[in-house]
Order: structure tokens, then sequence, then C-alpha cells
């Protein structure tokens, strides 16, 4: 939670979560003074990063636990 204040507070548009043993990846978007406005849980489909919008990350073979 420190580090999502933190990033929060500096202004990080978009901050990632990868939790392995949950098979999720939890994303947080639009910072707004300590906290994000949004909050999204994933644990399939496919994301655009907001710094990188052309590039396209699989969730599945992000949280994937095998090499």
């Amino acid at each position: 939670e420190q580090k999502r204040i933190a990033y929060a507070h500096a202004g990080i548009l978009e901050y990632w979560v990868v939790d392995l043993k949950a098979q999720q990846l939890i994303v947080f978007q639009q910072p707004s003074g300590d906290s994000y406005q949004i909050k999204q849980t994933k644990a399939y489909g496919t994301l655009y990063p907001v710094a990188f919008p052309h590039v396209e990350v699989s969730v599945e073979k992000l949280i994937s636990k095998t090499i």
C-alpha cells in the first residue's frame, strides 16, 4: 500500500500488481491524491498499458506460473 500511495502522489498514471499466488493482475489507474480512481482485477484478457498503448499484454501469460 505504501508504494501505491507514493506512486499516486508522484502522478504515475498506471500501476500494476502481479499476484502470482491468487493468479491475478491488479491494475490501478487515474491517480488522485494518495489513491487511484480506478482499480481493476484481471485473471484473463488483454491489456494495453497507458504508457505504451500499442503494446498488447496477455494477462494469462503475465500471471502464468510456468516459464
